[in-house]
């Protein structure tokens, strides 16, 4: 059975999360997220659900190895996903990777009146640049 700091690694490599963009995203230095990794150490209960929330995989396959690794958001049904189910697309179908792809995955997580107002902001720098 795959370890737990196997599955956090899994969970955010998935992701596409460097070990320093988890932490941010988490509240936790970068080594925390090492130490997890690594298996030196455990995070607590409140973490381990912020990371499954952050990292889109189940609490109990995070947890345990049990169960579905993620849940889908569509159908609100339980799918595996496998190591290259990037799920975030360009307009041509292409994979987004790095700095967009970390933007829209938080865009996501915001409440959608944030997201309203976001998009506003962003709308108002475009006018300005011409």
């Amino acid at each position: 059975m795959e370890k737990f700091s196997d599955r956090i690694t899994h969970a955010r490599k998935r992701m596409g999360l460097s070990q320093s963009q988890l932490a941010a995203s988490l509240g936790v230095s970068r080594g925390a997220c090492g130490q997890w990794e690594q298996g030196v150490s455990l995070p607590s209960v409140a973490h381990m659900a912020e990371l499954a929330r952050i990292t889109e995989v189940s609490f109990e396959w995070l947890a345990t190895g049990r169960g579905r690794i993620s849940l889908a958001a569509d159908s609100k049904a339980a799918k595996p996903a496998s190591a290259d189910d990037e799920g975030i697309a360009d307009i041509a179908g292409r994979p987004l990777s790095g700095d967009l792809r970390e933007v829209v995955i938080w865009m996501q997580k915001l409440p959608k009146a944030e997201q309203k107002q976001v998009v506003k902001m962003l709308r108002s720098m475009r006018s300005l640049m011409g």
